[in-house]
């Protein structure tokens, strides 16, 4: 998948990092079942976005800090498209290994009180 190219090349800027996130969420959504042979990569995009934005979170630079919360936001609203679209399917035993591994970094977005991303969790979290 090419998307997932993207992630891995340097040169691209963070902005079509983000939104290359999000459109990995809404394909999994689409696809539901038939998102099997991308979902293993994709999960791993999560691990590696997680651990980037913790890591950007750690400093005093505050636009590195502002793309921090932002990545937060898209990882959350991301990932809630790979569960919705695979729940129930075949991948839903994957998407939930992976899960245990991506939940730390939710609880640690959501230590910080009443942010923008707790917000949306809560949101998200009220329609199921």
């Amino acid at each position: 998948m090419g998307l997932i190219n993207c992630f891995k090349n340097a040169a691209i800027e963070k902005k079509v990092k983000t939104s290359a996130l999000i459109c990995l969420g809404d394909l999994a959504l689409g696809f539901g079942d038939n998102f099997g042979p991308y979902l293993g990569e994709v999960l791993h995009v999560f691990e590696m976005a997680c651990g980037a934005a913790y890591q950007l979170r750690q400093t005093r630079d505050l636009d590195q800090l502002d793309y921090a919360e932002e990545l937060s936001e898209v990882i959350v609203e991301s990932f809630t498209g790979v569960v919705h679209g695979t729940q129930g399917t075949s991948l839903e035993p994957l998407v939930k290994v992976h899960a245990i591994k991506i939940i730390p970094f939710l609880f640690y977005v959501c230590a910080k009180e009443m942010s923008p991303t707790v917000v949306k969790l809560v949101c998200i979290n009220s329609h199921d």
